[in-house]
């Protein structure tokens, strides 16, 4: 399951891991352009957080496909 919610000028997209095996996971889109990711971790009992830029984001989808190696973004 995946909610889409709007705070402020930015959207919160959370994907519910609908196995409760793992914390869900909230895509933050901010109005910079930067994607937030965060999930909440119990034993420590506080958010953990990865800050994207749009461009890092983008090939995250490009690069599962790719054989092993090092590249250039274009």
């Amino acid at each position: 399951m995946i909610t889409v919610e709007f705070e402020g000028t930015s959207t919160v997209v959370t994907v519910l891991d609908v196995t409760a095996e793992e914390e869900d996971l909230q895509i933050i889109f901010d109005e910079d352009g930067d994607i937030i990711l965060r999930q909440f971790n119990e034993e420590e009992n506080k958010f953990e957080v990865l800050i994207l830029s749009k461009n890092q984001f983008d090939a995250i989808e490009l690069l599962k496909d790719l054989p092993e190696g090092a590249y250039l973004q274009a």
